[in-house]
């Protein structure tokens, strides 16, 4: 046994001396003694608590769903599975505070969302031909968004002979962020073809209108069951890459890919009723009315919706990523309906998390929230928060901090095509003093992938490795606490519960696959291919790629 020779410090010894005793107890003793209702105990590895008292462990207890102990963490009793780490580097589960999660389901065919880990046209093929080895021959298999053509070595999309040659038996079909460029295999050119889809003989579809009608035409072939596949895949996905927690902001604005707010959480609530759902989520509702309609829709999700409320795993938390006034970005304030619609939140006692990019978009919700505060509202204590944040300026910065509302700062500039920028993470971490937390606005217009956002944090580099966002880097440990630190449980109403690893917190953590702290090892352009080969979730191991082991 590796426990005792390699854990640093007589303590920690004595507590693997205890762990392996009491293992030995249950054992003697029988499973059924324990039942279902075993601890965890994670030994001898760098854990980064990401807390100021304790910012560095080597051993965890998690037990009822929560972080029981750190470092010192005694005898855990007789029903406890202990993991080696080996040295291995642990983390705060990752936490993405602001993203469209449910609506992944909505995505037609098999999704290949390892393609947003594949930087040479060779990687995505062999990415692409791990997936047909795990999907019925002859299925769709895509990935609208989440990518980008420029962010390959050779500046493009996999094209049509490469494609084929990846998946000879099966459609393919990729676009780019948003709804961009899109690319098909032969079989894929041919199928969207029959369906009404312009495609070139090349494979290529053009983006705007030509990828958004392929959108909607293969996603209205959906079925529920198809919906909640997905959504299980994409779950898979996520908590492979360590992301722990997904703060869901539904469907955004109408659209292509809206989430239809009446049957639209179905695929969902049969995965979490059949109890299959392994990340811990949190569901915001929009509130979007045409102008001149009132706030009929808003009121209804406040008359009809139950805030905080729901199992550990599945939280009904606020009102996000939109009220109304959305039209309205060019006027100075906001509009009357829209200015009501803050108000009302306001009086109801609601969260709320509200999309903002430009200066002028931030301003004029400011102003809005002021108004509010004075009418006695206290929007910290609600959790209130101006998500994105792109343009936001030390001024305002001054009167987030007065308010005393959340700042979520997403990297999901790093994405698209297009020449952009922020939000400037540095002046925010360096002035605000107001709850602060990191998230991607995946998967649409960004990728569902943390890593390159944490990438684009640190290096200010996008997609393509080009320098957008210069003077604004992070470090690397502000960047992981910024995605999994303890700010990020103000923005779903649950500080001193999620985030960071401290006693009575949630036991979501994630053993990396490589130290991510040390540049040696991890380079910044490293950064984007790190993931987990050990992830928790309330003490439950729901990702375990089989590389640690546990005490016999």
């Amino acid at each position: 046994m590796k426990i005792a020779r390699s854990i640093r410090g007589l303590a920690l010894a004595e507590a693997a001396f205890l762990l392996l005793a009491a293992g030995n107890a249950c054992a003697e003793e029988g499973d059924h003694v324990c039942g279902d209702s075993r601890d965890l105990a994670l030994v001898n590895g760098k854990i980064h608590t990401m807390m100021d008292e304790a910012p560095i462990a080597h051993a965890v207890l998690i037990r009822d769903g929560k972080i029981a102990a750190v470092e010192k963490i005694g005898d855990p009793g007789p029903c406890t599975d202990v993991i080696d780490l080996a040295g291995r580097t642990v983390i705060p589960g990752l936490i993405d505070n602001h993203v469209h999660f449910v609506r992944l389901g909505n995505l037609p065919g098999y999704h290949v969302r390892d393609l947003e880990r594949a930087f040479d046209v060779a990687t995505a093929q062999e990415i692409i031909r791990k997936r047909v080895a795990e999907i019925p021959s002859g299925a769709l298999i895509t990935l609208i968004g989440g990518i980008e053509p420029t962010q390959f070595a050779e500046g493009r999309f996999p094209n049509l002979r490469e494609l084929d040659a990846a998946a000879p038996g099966n459609p393919v079909y990729i676009s780019a962020d948003g709804f961009g460029p899109g690319q098909t295999n032969s079989a894929g050119r041919d199928y969207l073809r029959s369906v009404g889809i312009k495609v070139a003989d090349n494979g290529g579809i053009t983006e705007g209108p030509d990828t958004a009608e392929a959108f909607e035409r293969l996603a209205a072939k959906m079925t529920d069951a198809e919906r909640s596949r997905e959504l299980l895949g994409e779950q898979e996905f996520a908590l492979s890459m360590g992301l722990t927690t997904v703060m869901d902001q539904s469907g955004s604005v109408p659209g292509v890919g809206y989430l239809d707010q009446a049957k639209g959480y179905d695929p969902f609530l049969d995965i979490l009723r059949a109890g299959k759902l392994k990340i811990r989520t949190r569901l915001f509702f929009p509130a979007l009315d045409e102008a001149g309609e009132g706030n009929r829709q808003l009121l209804r999700q406040l008359d009809t919706r139950w805030r905080d409320y729901g199992p550990d795993l599945a939280r009904v938390v606020g009102i996000g990523e939109w009220s109304v006034g959305m039209d309205d970005f060019a006027k100075p304030q906001l509009d009357e309906e829209a200015h009501d619609a803050i108000m009302t939140i306001a009086r109801r006692g609601w969260p709320y998390h509200q999309h903002v990019i430009s200066t002028e978009e931030i301003d004029r919700h400011l102003g809005a929230f002021e108004d509010a505060a004075k009418a006695g509202a206290d929007l910290g204590a609600l959790s209130w928060s101006l998500d994105h944040v792109n343009g936001i300026t030390r001024e305002q910065i001054g009167r987030v901090n007065a308010l005393g509302v959340g700042l979520a700062v997403h990297g999901w500039a790093y994405l698209p095509n297009r020449e952009l920028t922020g939000p400037p993470f540095r002046l925010i971490l360096d002035t605000a003093k107001v709850p602060v937390g990191g998230g991607s606005d995946g998967a649409r217009i960004s990728t569902f992938n943390p890593w390159p956002m944490i990438y684009y944090m640190v290096t200010g580099r996008n997609h393509a490795r080009k320098l957008i966002n210069p003077g604004q880097q992070v470090t690397r440990e502000e960047a992981i606490r910024l995605w999994a630190g303890p700010d990020q449980g103000f923005f779903s109403h649950e500080s001193g519960l999620l985030g960071g690893i401290a006693p009575g917190r949630f036991g979501d953590l994630v053993v990396l696959d490589r130290d991510f702290f040390d540049e040696k090892v991890v380079s910044d352009d490293d950064i984007r291919t790190m993931s987990s080969i050990l992830t928790v979730v309330g003490g439950r191991i729901v990702y375990d790629a089989g590389l640690l082991h546990k005490v016999p």
